[in-house]
This record gives C-alpha cells, sequence and structure tokens, in this order.
C-alpha cells in the first residue's frame, strides 16, 4: 500500500471523498522533487512559488515536502512510512491530506545519490 492509498485510507474513516490520482500532478511531482534537492522550500530553484510548475491550477493548491535518509538509493516501506508519518503527525500536511476542496493528488521522489537522501512530494489540488 502506497502513500496515495494511505491518504484515501485515512480519508474514508473521516468520511470524506476519495481523491483522485492526477498523471499530471505526479509528473508535476517529480520535477519538484528534483528541485528540492537545489533547495529544499517551496519556493522553487528559481524562487518562483512551487505552483508555478503546474499548468492546471484549479481553484485550490497544496504541497507536502519530506526528506529522507537512504544510503541505497531503493524506495522501500521506511521510505514510505517515514515521509507517510511526518505528513500525518505535521498540522498543516495533514490539514492538505484532508481538506475538503482538494479533489486530486499527486505523489513522487526523487533519490539524490550524491546526497544519499530522497526528496518526497505530494501535490493537492481541488
Amino acid at each position: 500500500m502506497d502513500i496515495f492509498n494511505y491518504v484515501n485510507h485515512t480519508r474514508n474513516e473521516q468520511g470524506l471523498q476519495l481523491l483522485e490520482f492526477s498523471a499530471e500532478l505526479n509528473d508535476v511531482c517529480a520535477v519538484r522533487a528534483k528541485e528540492l534537492a537545489k533547495n529544499y522550500s517551496h519556493t522553487r530553484p528559481d524562487g518562483s512559488f512551487f505552483i508555478s510548475a503546474i499548468t492546471n491550477k484549479g481553484r485550490h493548491l497544496s504541497e507536502n515536502i519530506f526528506v529522507t535518509t537512504n544510503s541505497d538509493g531503493r524506495t522501500d516501506l521506511a521510505d514510505y512510512f517515514s515521509a507517510w508519518d511526518a505528513w500525518f503527525k505535521g498540522t498543516e500536511s495533514r490539514a492538505n491530506m484532508l481538506n475538503t476542496a482538494i479533489r486530486e493528488m499527486g505523489i513522487n521522489s526523487y533519490f539524490d545519490p550524491v546526497a544519499q537522501k530522497r526528496y518526497w512530494v505530494q501535490i493537492f489540488r481541488g
């Protein structure tokens, strides 16, 4: 079960509408994850805010970011659980995942072999 399914499971427990997976947002998350290796922030390396990476902006947008350390570069359950745990326990991140105005989600990660870190991004759109 991946983080997308965890988000929907949690939303279902709260009686909220399940999210749709967005291939577009997933692709944007891949771009943003690589950018986080250069600038770990909701601000992109060019100084613009994360939403500038999204073509179809919708009415509501939010982004969750996290970094894990993993020396072999594999994405395993420990990485998933570290990211999920941080987002679920973080007030703002949890609010993003449970926002009733959100209808879609993308998630992706990037492993930086030099820093030995995996950068995670969730983007939500409503």
